[in-house]
This record gives structure tokens, C-alpha cells and sequence, in this order.
């Protein structure tokens, strides 16, 4: 008796992939990279909250080279991990040490010369706010300052101070004279720093009004003009002064009644 199942034609199952595991030195570059970004965000908190807070690293322009040296340096180490990494090298142990050794100096390098060189005070002069940098702090004239506060650099963000001539006649002449022959002047000389409030009734003197502000800044950034814009209706109550800072310069607004700091605007102050 002949079978009367007919038999088609044959079904390949169809093929099915394995899911491919990461390559082990993939896997090992991208947990460096995952570290070194951990860090790297620890540092951009300190660097942009702390030491140079808005709108300080605008004024000094630290931003775009202290990213620029973050990025390389966070992405070179994982890169170096993913050309040298293999299980079976006796020396692996060694290798990544050395290349964690040289990317956490490198960081360190870049910190440093960040902190060294950032705002510590802003000290108001005459008639405008100067930013004096860490670095061009007189010490000398530091350790001689009165006030204790002011014989150390601050390190948790730049203090607003009040810079006073000195009443002494030789005092007056050897400022000038070291402001003329290109060394310190007055914002870089403790010793002769007070409290921000105690000048406060000497800065509401110089106060310009908040429309020259406006009419300086046709076409400045949106955003800072945004802000500008909160205080429309408040012109009888707040002026500015000039802050000037490293690479670029900023308007204080400052309460007409009380001298306080209000807000600081990256706006032309001029």
C-alpha cells in the first residue's frame, strides 16, 4: 500500500544569531570611560559652582579651555585602555595603572592651574567693581591686612570687598607708585580691603541708570536682556556699576537705597 502523504519540500529552520558579546577591551574601555566622567563631573561642579561661579568663568573665559582640556583628557584614557587592553598580557596590570597614574596628573595639572587663577575677590575701586584673580593677590600685602578674613584667599568663591586708599601720605604715594612701574595696585592689596558693606554708601554715589544700560545692549545676548527685562519697572530703585574682568566685563545692578548686590548682568557696561 503506496503512502498517500505527500512530502513538500524540505524547511530549512531559519538561521538564528547568537547575540554577539561586547569585545572584552570594548567593555574595559568603556568602564574607564564611565570613571573618568564620573570624575570629570565632579570637577565641573567645583570648577563652575564654586570657583568660578556665573558669571565669573564668562569674565575670564576659563570655560572653553578647561572644557577643551576635560574632553581630551577624559576621552584619551578610555582610547589608550582600548588599543592596550588584552586578558592574557602579564603586564595589563602594570599598563593601566600607568595610563590611570598619568590621566589622573593630568587632571590634577588642569585643576590646579584653574584654581590658581581663579576670581577671589571683587573688589570695588573709585568706581567700579575690578575681578582680582587668585594669582594676583599681593601676599605680602595680605599677611599686613587688619581684618583677618582678608590675610587668606578664599577658596568657596569670590568675596565682593571694599578697597580704600590709604590716609597716609607715604602709604598713598608707593600704591601709585607701584600701580605706575606695572605692579600691584590698589583691587590687588589687601591691606587696604574692608567689608562691601562699609563702601556701600560710596558706591551708591557713582550708580548709573539701568536705560543706559539698555541702550548700550541693542543687540545683546537674548538671555541677558531677559533678565535686564525683570527690572523694567524698578528704575527708580536699582542703578549699575562696571565690573571688570579678565577677558570680558559685566554691569553690578546694585539697590539704590541699600547698595546691595542685586544681580550681575554679562552685558557692556560702558
Amino acid at each position: 500500500m503506496s503512502d498517500s502523504t505527500t512530502s513538500g519540500p524540505a524547511i530549512n529552520a531559519p538561521d538564528v544569531k547568537t547575540p554577539r558579546r561586547v569585545p572584552v577591551r570594548v567593555y574595559a574601555s568603556l568602564v574607564h570611560m564611565g570613571i573618568s566622567l564620573c570624575v570629570a563631573a565632579i570637577l565641573v561642579v567645583v570648577v563652575f559652582f564654586i570657583w568660578y561661579p556665573s558669571p565669573y568663568a564668562t569674565l575670564t573665559g576659563v570655560t572653553g579651555i578647561f572644557l577643551m582640556m576635560l574632553g581630551i583628557d577624559v576621552t584619551l584614557g578610555p582610547f589608550i585602555t582600548l588599543i592596550i587592553f588584552n586578558p592574557k598580557k602579564k603586564s595589563l596590570r602594570f599598563d593601566l595603572t600607568c595610563v590611570a597614574i598619568v590621566q589622573l596628573c593630568a587632571l590634577a595639572y588642569g585643576g590646579y592651574a584653574v584654581f590658581i587663577a581663579r576670581p577671589a575677590y571683587i573688589v570695588y575701586n573709585v568706581d567700579r567693581f575690578d575681578m582680582v584673580l587668585a594669582n594676583d593677590v599681593e601676599r605680602s600685602s595680605a599677611a599686613k591686612a587688619e581684618n583677618a578674613q582678608f590675610r587668606s584667599i578664599p577658596v568657596t568663591g569670590p568675596v565682593v570687598v571694599y578697597a580704600k586708599m590709604p590716609t597716609d601720605s607715604a602709604e598713598r604715594s608707593k600704591v601709585t607708585m607701584s600701580a605706575v612701574i606695572g605692579g600691584s595696585d590698589l583691587p590687588q592689596m589687601p591691606q587696604y580691603y574692608f567689608p562691601y558693606s562699609a563702601g556701600s554708601d560710596e558706591v551708591k554715589k557713582h550708580l548709573k541708570p539701568l536705560a543706559q544700560l539698555r541702550e548700550k545692549n541693542p543687540k545683546a545676548d537674548p538671555g541677558e536682556l531677559k533678565r535686564l527685562a525683570r527690572y523694567a519697572d524698578r528704575d527708580n530703585e536699582l542703578g549699575y556699576v562696571p565690573l571688570r574682568g579678565k577677558v570680558g566685563d559685566c554691569a553690578v545692578i546694585i539697590d539704590r537705597q541699600t547698595g546691595a548686590i542685586v544681580d550681575m548682568l554679562a552685558l557692556n557696561p560702558w
